[in-house]
């Protein structure tokens, strides 16, 4: 991996950017096509596809939007990252109600970092 390419960090801190702005098209050019994801017990919901999950960020896009609001925001604490070779896996903690724990795991593919799982939860 060149020193000079997006770091995991950086390439979550695109894609959170994107979510704060409510740009789903962006955001999800940060995920790879096979990945999963497990959104927390409130939604009801187990594994997701990309399909599911550019839905869910929908949802949360629309209820910003239809609240009035000019940008989804969550504050982020605590985040770590581990590396091991081609996958990182960060995760960091919700402030805002009534979201908790978020874990991204990412997969250095076609030389870029790209999302393969998300994790929710409220715990």
């Amino acid at each position: 991996m060149p020193a000079d390419e997006m770091t995991p960090e950086e390439t979550l801190a695109a894609f959170s950017h994107a979510f704060r702005h409510m740009d789903l098209d962006t955001m999800m050019a940060h995920i790879a096509e096979d990945v999963t994801g497990f959104w927390p017990a409130y939604a009801c919901l187990s594994r997701l596809d990309k399909a599911g999950i550019r839905e869910q960020f929908a949802i949360t896009i629309a209820a910003v939007r239809a609240a009035g609001g000019a940008e989804v925001v969550r504050t982020q604490s605590d985040m770590l990252t581990q590396r091991f070779g081609d996958v990182a896996i960060v995760t960091f903690h919700l402030q805002d109600e009534p979201f908790g724990r978020r874990t991204f795991v990412l997969h250095w593919r076609w030389d870029r970092w790209l999302i393969v799982h998300i994790h929710g939860s409220s715990a």
